[in-house]
């Protein structure tokens, strides 16, 4: 059997199947979460973690209760992030509050803010991002919402500043930016997302913003689902992978009657 032919039957041997290697990273990555309310003062939480970028490395923050002003109030809000669940095929963003109770008098606007880098996987690109946001009205109503759902690059976090606008500009200026969604029952969007899967950092970061006004006497809970998972090949490449393996196949068995014969 000739080299090519060896090259070709391995090749059809191990079929159209094409897997990445993850990237080595072991970089600090950050969790953060931020909260404001209205064009007030943006505050901060943030946990750094080692192992974050390893299969299935994944970091939270929870804030049992904040009090934003006399009788506005939020319960848990929760910031989870991981890293190449499901055996490295997924990764994901999730802010979740529980329960925001306003007491006072008047509608009341609120911000969030949750941004993680040094996702390293799924190991391909370009990757599917979809964001699903979902809420719940237990008291009062939702006067209006949207959530902006965002993956960069460059692996950039939010930056940690007191001012909305800077903060919002960070946010608009990375590398993908979701179309915003409206706060509904459940609403979804998607994009797709390159990154440089093989050039350091070998990493990419996610972020979302969560804008709600709620009424008077309002009670409701709010979340948005950041999922990333590797975007399915194009139908011509998966066309040329499913020839070049049968091409292997027909090489190897070529060569296998070859041999027979000139025993």
């Amino acid at each position: 059997m000739t080299t090519k032919m060896k090259l070709l039957a391995a090749i059809g041997g191990m079929g159209a199947l094409v897997i990445l290697a993850a990237p080595t990273n072991t970089s600090a990555a950050t969790l953060e979460i931020g909260y404001s309310l209205g064009a007030g003062p943006v505050t901060w939480t943030q946990v750094t973690s080692g192992t974050f970028s390893t299969l299935g490395g994944s970091q939270t923050i929870t804030n049992p209760v904040i009090t934003l002003a006399p009788g506005l109030t939020i319960t848990n809000l929760t910031s989870l992030a991981q890293n190449g669940s499901f055996g490295g095929t997924r990764s994901q963003l999730l802010t979740n509050a529980i329960e925001i109770d306003n007491n006072t008098a008047g509608n009341q606007t609120i911000h969030f803010f949750t941004s993680e880098d040094f996702y390293n996987l799924p190991s391909s690109t370009p990757l599917n991002v979809a964001s699903t946001v979902s809420s719940t009205v237990l008291g009062g109503s939702i006067i209006s919402g949207s959530v902006t759902a965002a993956a960069d690059a460059g692996n950039a976090l939010l930056p940690q500043s007191a001012t909305l606008a800077t903060v919002e500009g960070a946010l608009g200026g990375l590398t993908l930016n979701l179309a915003p969604q409206a706060v509904t029952p459940v609403n979804t969007v998607t994009g797709l997302f390159n990154w440089n899967v093989n050039t350091p950092p070998n990493a990419y970061s996610l972020a979302n913003e969560i804008t709600l006004t709620v009424s008077a006497g309002s009670s409701v809970q709010i979340q948005d689902q950041i999922q990333v998972t590797a975007a399915p090949l194009p139908a011509t490449a998966s066309m040329g992978l499913g020839l070049f393996g049968v091409i292997g196949a027909v090489g190897g068995l070529n060569a296998l009657r070859r041999r027979r014969a000139a025993l």
